[in-house]
């Protein structure tokens, strides 16, 4: 392959556009700006570099391609830096593998590896990862980089929770928080990073008031950051946390933090998503009227059509079937959960669910084999995705209607199945009974 310089890519790709230069810079930079990119007199930022490849109407990847990264090291370093906080993680690995053989290079040898260790987490290559990030935190003990081996020891967190070795996950997480306590490190964003992801690995174990306790913590910090969002999102799914675990008070009052944060958001779909969530968390003892939540769950559902966000709108749909069951009215549910199946997408885990419920709905109607029929379909479908909790609700059920139906032997077998992946899953984890 032919190799180019980034100014030459640049130059190419808007000739063969029939694009002036003026007219590519509109907006973005001066034309003699771009001139200077082309002549390889001036490099772009990351930012006007991609601002750029969309006006060619060309990936970032595709610009970068086959080029000459005959640069200055400092110059290879500082767009490594910036496509690894754009997420251009396989783009940045050679580069900040010319960078990090350099010996007397002034950026200390640390942080470009630790750059390239989270490379390498990001594109699942975990045994370059564990060995390189092993390495930094190491050399950062040594020289009490306080700052850098909480950095570090909050990645290995990372890429042990995606091992879904959530133990290890947190015996990482938990020595991040103790060495920026020892340096003193009082980065907000850093430390309620530690403390979210610290919830989830202990969520994913099943401890649900550990979870629940990292996430206040860590929605502490964030409450005086900017970013909504991310604020949102997480009291959402701590609302969700505690309704599975029967909160419904703790529930309600996330689900209007959530929803107070997501009103100031510029972004139709997901607030009526959040309406429709924050409704169903409120619900139980003491909570909205049940006629308010339908009344939500329809009109969102109406509104998600008419915005063609189909995928959204089989969520609710299937939200609206559960809600409908559990207060029995079956024939509705029934007609929901069918609208459900025609807009979810197509995937196992949906199916799965879908089935599920169908096989509850046939339990609630008196019909066990039908029930058996869509409880066995639905296991497959789960287990095939990996869903394990899911999986082992609908064997669970599976092995009670069974047992009541006579079939003791086979009701057995299926809690024996439960059991046996229950430990494996377990095992994987790195936990032994």
């Amino acid at each position: 392959m032919q190799e180019f310089s980034l100014g030459q890519r640049i130059r190419q790709l808007r000739v063969t556009k029939g694009m002036t230069q003026i007219e590519l810079c509109k907006g973005l930079c001066t034309p003699s700006m771009i001139s200077q990119i082309e002549s390889d007199r001036a490099r772009p930022s990351y930012k006007v570099l991609s601002v750029i490849a969309e006006r060619l109407e060309v990936t970032l990847e595709k610009l970068l391609s086959a080029l000459n990264w005959n640069l200055e090291i400092d110059s290879l370093y500082k767009m490594a830096k910036m496509m690894v906080a754009s997420g251009a993680y396989t783009l940045a690995i050679p580069l900040l593998l010319q960078v990090v053989d350099q010996p007397a290079y002034k950026i200390p040898r640390g942080d470009i590896q630790f750059l390239l260790g989270v490379c390498y987490l990001n594109t699942q290559e975990y045994s370059k990862a564990e060995q390189i990030l092993d390495e930094v935190n190491q050399t950062a003990a040594e020289k009490q980089n306080y700052d850098l081996q909480a950095k570090t020891l909050h990645q290995l967190g990372l890429m042990y929770q995606r091992m879904k070795k959530h133990h290890l996950a947190i015996f990482q997480l938990e020595k991040a928080q103790d060495q920026a306590r020892k340096g003193g490190i009082q980065d907000p964003v850093l430390l309620s990073k530690i403390w979210v992801d610290l919830g989830w690995a202990h969520l994913r174990l099943g401890r649900v008031n550990q979870a629940v306790a990292c996430f206040e913590q860590g929605t502490a910090l964030m409450e005086g950051m900017q970013n909504c969002r991310d604020l949102a999102d997480l009291y959402l799914q701590m609302g969700k946390i505690c309704r599975s675990a029967g909160d419904q008070e703790k529930a309600g009052e996330y689900a209007d933090r959530a929803t107070a944060l997501y009103n100031g958001l510029d972004h139709v779909s997901l607030k009526l998503k959040i309406e429709c969530e924050a409704a169903l968390m409120r619900t139980g003892k003491g909570g909205t009227d049940p006629v308010l939540v339908l009344d939500t769950l329809h009109s969102s559902i109406a509104q998600f059509l008419e915005l063609r966000e189909k995928g959204m709108a089989g969520e609710a749909y299937f939200e609206l079937a559960k809600f409908q069951l559990e207060h029995c009215e079956i024939d509705n549910a029934v007609q929901s959960l069918e609208q459900a199946r025609l807009l979810l997408p197509e995937t196992n885990l949906f199916r799965g669910r879908v089935l599920f419920l169908q096989g509850q709905v046939a339990v609630q109607s008196g019909d066990v084999n039908e029930a058996i029929h869509y409880y066995e379909k639905a296991a497959g479908f789960l287990k095939d995705s990996n869903a394990f909790r899911e999986w082992e609700a609908v064997i669970s059920e599976l092995a009670e209607l069974h047992m009541a139906a006579g079939n003791e032997k086979h009701a057995y077998h299926l809690m024996h199945e439960g059991y046996q992946a229950a430990h494996q899953t377990m095992r994987a984890r790195g936990i032994y009974l």
